[in-house]
């Protein structure tokens, strides 16, 4: 039966740009391109917000993006506006800081620029970035590059500001055109918790026309970047039932960033990539879609933080405990006849400091966490009060083993 005439609304939603209640999901975009130079590379490339001056600006939505000149028709921009414009598909309620930098004004080698980028971008989002894309596609990678991003990270770490990082370079030069030569990020030097270096790249859609037109790898930074800004604390973006990144035909076919497809490589080479550290694609038997293989940071395997959901797990304490603790800097303590610390300070300050441990506990992003506190520290010899935190994270189920057979009876 036809219904009557009428006017009929439709609403909406996401048109304002609002982001989500945290702030976990900020992030930032890092790209270095000769092609941002000064302000006549900027306008001769058609970006006209962005200038040499003005190389920061935060986005909530990809409208706004657009009037950049960062756009898809854009030729000589079109590559960053893939990034970005993943980013968003991946977690549209997202937040932003984009910066644009020339690749080669601090250009040593194709190893080292020093990424102190990373420092003025949190500086300028002052200190909410918390996961940065590192997009350095002009330039060969090299695993030296991902130590030098660890250094301005760490430096980030110890003014406050703690980070991670995904690190993106290009990988079709002759060094790293054969995947299974590529260094282990397990093994480094100079570990790097902070960061992370991403494999995946699209291989039969848009990502794969820009491989095509670039000449250069195309990886997933803005993909693998909204993933972690989409994700709690405490999740591995390789959880199946959560992060499926294909969709539209983007990264439905799963390529590396040297060009090889997913298909080409055998288990053994797929196994032997993911125990160096490195982050690519999957595809899982019984269930479409593509999956990270895991959220692999650049340390020991035996390390605490091997994994970004570790870091993030404890970065978000730290800047939580921090926050609760520095109105405090300074405070008299109340010392007893014997030396000790009153105990009434001990509650206060052990109360101050389990507030944010026991918010993360009840949104489910650790399991338990307590504070100790010493009385018997002596105060008045170094006006230092030592407090020990301790926290029990989530686990992830990396491998599920299941026993199944037949039976007799049960």
């Amino acid at each position: 039966m036809a219904n009557l005439n009428d006017i009929v609304f439709i609403k909406g939603n996401g048109g304002l740009g609002r982001t989500a209640g945290d702030t976990d999901y900020v992030s930032g975009l890092l790209i270095y391109d000769a092609k941002f130079k000064d302000n006549t590379t900027f306008t001769t490339n058609g970006i006209t917000t962005f200038t040499q001056t003005n190389r920061i600006i935060s986005f909530n939505r990809m409208s706004d993006v657009i009037a950049t000149g960062l756009s898809e028709t854009n030729v000589l921009a079109k590559e960053y506006w893939y990034q970005i414009n993943e980013y968003f598909r991946i977690n549209p309620t997202g937040k932003l800081f984009v910066g644009l930098y020339n690749d080669t004004t601090k250009l040593i080698s194709p190893v080292a620029l020093n990424f102190n980028e990373i420092y003025t971008m949190q500086v300028f989002a002052e200190g909410e970035i918390r996961q940065i894309g590192v997009y350095n596609t002009k330039n060969d990678y090299d695993t030296a590059q991902v130590e030098l991003v660890q250094g301005v990270c760490a430096t980030c770490e110890t003014d406050h500001m703690p980070l991670s990082a995904v690190y993106g370079a290009d990988f079709t030069g002759s060094t790293y055109s054969d995947l299974t030569t590529l260094d282990s990020l397990r093994t480094l030097s100079t570990v790097s918790p902070k960061v992370s270096v991403t494999l995946l790249q699209d291989g039969n859609n848009v990502g794969k026309a820009l491989f095509t037109s670039e000449g250069n790898s195309i990886p997933a930074v803005g993909a693998l970047v909204g993933a972690i800004s989409a994700s709690k604390v405490q999740e591995s973006i390789a959880w199946v039932e959560k992060f499926n990144v294909a969709s539209g035909g983007e990264l439905e076919t799963i390529a590396f960033v040297n060009g090889d497809l997913y298909t080409s490589l055998t288990k053994q080479n797929l196994t032997d990539i993911n125990a160096k550290g490195y982050i690519f694609g999957v595809k899982h038997i019984g269930i479409s879609g593509t999956y990270f293989n895991d959220n692999h940071t650049a340390d020991s395997i035996l390390s605490d933080y091997a994994y970004i959901s570790e870091v993030r797990t404890i970065d978000k304490a730290i800047r939580g405990v921090r926050t609760a603790l520095i109105p405090q800097l300074n405070r008299p303590i109340k010392i007893k006849s014997n030396g000790t610390i009153d105990g009434t300070m001990i509650a206060f300050f052990r109360n101050a400091a389990l507030k944010p441990i026991d918010l993360m506990i009840g949104k489910g992003e650790i399991s338990a966490g307590d504070v100790f506190i010493d009385s018997a520290q002596n105060i008045l010899v170094n006006s230092k009060l030592e407090v020990t935190i301790l926290l029990i994270p989530y686990g992830t189920a990396r491998t599920i083993s299941v026993t199944i057979g037949f039976s007799t009876s049960l």
